[in-house]
């Protein structure tokens, strides 16, 4: 009789571990879909800030392979004009509390070798209060950059097509 129960409750616990095993499974799906089909890099980061996961945008972005872009493996990408500025502000950056990475740097892509402007913004993970890792997005902004040049340079144009008008009248 006795034997019955411990095998009832046995039977009882794999079940349930069955089934977190499958919330988990179904949790870390949903997350991996959603992040292939936004239009930014996500990285998530250990606890010591190395990548333990990007995603296929992310290395779009940086011309690194999931696999190069692991650990510390991301600074390939950096410029080397920004490198220093980067890895300080990121290492130095994870050991405060709540942290706040928010960074504008240049990336020489690692295969085409174009040079990209990128926004970075990560914040930690945490679980029980403990810090677990980071999460951020990195999104190119060589684009936005080059618009908004264009778009000062239009306004300083019509500026100076007023203030010549005016000294016409």
């Amino acid at each position: 009789l006795q034997l019955r129960q411990i095998n009832k409750e046995l039977e009882n616990s794999t079940n349930k571990i069955v089934l977190k095993s499958r919330e988990l499974l179904n949790s870390e799906l949903r997350f991996r879909n959603m992040s292939e089909n936004i239009p930014f890099g996500i990285y998530v980061c250990n606890a010591k800030g190395g990548n333990e996961y990007v995603n296929n945008e992310y290395c779009k972005i940086t011309g690194l392979s999931f696999e190069e872009a692991m650990n510390d493996g991301w600074t390939k990408a950096i410029h080397p004009d920004d490198m220093e500025m980067v890895q300080k502000r990121w290492y130095k950056g994870i050991k405060r509390s709540p942290v706040n990475y928010n960074i504008i740097y240049q990336i020489k892509n690692a295969r085409n070798k174009k040079i990209l402007k990128v926004h970075s913004i990560a914040s930690e993970m945490t679980n029980n209060g403990d810090i677990i890792g980071y999460v951020g997005i990195i999104e190119d902004i060589t684009k936005k950059e080059k618009l908004l040049k264009k778009l000062k340079n239009y306004e300083l144009i019509i500026r100076n097509s007023s203030e010549m008008m005016s000294l016409m009248d």
